[in-house]
């Protein structure tokens, strides 16, 4: 991943429209709310499940500037990432939007956007309600993951199968 990636064309997200979008493997979604964009990755901290892609009308799962999980009714906000109410505790990923051209694009590298730490851990469906697992990464992967992050200039990098985005939460 590295700098932006193309959207669409602006006048194909008019305001209260969404998109859903690939960028190597993470489905982010792309809003205009009230004619801003915002892009948040489009996955559920409690459980790992989509929000947007999960089937339902875009207008079913986000009211406002907010998204919600349709499986517990966790509301995250799209401008923050932020949780807004449990069962989720933990923030969702957002993304740097722009509008180049006409075009709207969103950024897909995190040192870009000045994130210096990251984690990286091994999702694992904890039943068949969750979210599919899309891949099992061996152990022995994560410190080429690990390397290839450093290699991009991230100051701190916490990659093995059982690191979670808290690990090193105060």
């Amino acid at each position: 991943m590295a700098g932006w990636f193309d959207v669409s064309p602006e006048k194909e997200l008019l305001p209260g429209q969404a998109k859903l979008i690939d960028v190597d493997n993470v489905m982010i979604a792309v809003l205009n709310i009230d004619g801003e964009y915002h892009a948040i990755e489009d996955v559920c901290t409690h459980d790992g499940s989509p929000m947007l892609g999960c089937g339902l009308k875009s207008e079913q799962v986000i009211e406002g500037a907010e998204i919600i999980c349709p499986r517990h009714g966790a509301r995250f906000c799209v401008k923050t990432g932020n949780v807004l109410t449990p069962p989720a505790y933990e923030p969702t990923v957002i993304f740097p939007v722009r509008v180049k051209n006409g075009i709207i694009q969103v950024m897909d590298d995190l040192r870009s956007a000045e994130v210096d730490f990251i984690t990286i851990g091994q999702y694992l469906q904890p039943s068949a309600k969750h979210h599919p697992l899309n891949r099992y990464y061996h152990p022995d992967e994560f410190k080429e993951l690990e390397t290839i992050a450093k290699s991009k200039g991230f100051l701190l990098v916490s990659s093995s199968p059982l690191t979670r985005s808290s690990y090193h939460a105060d």
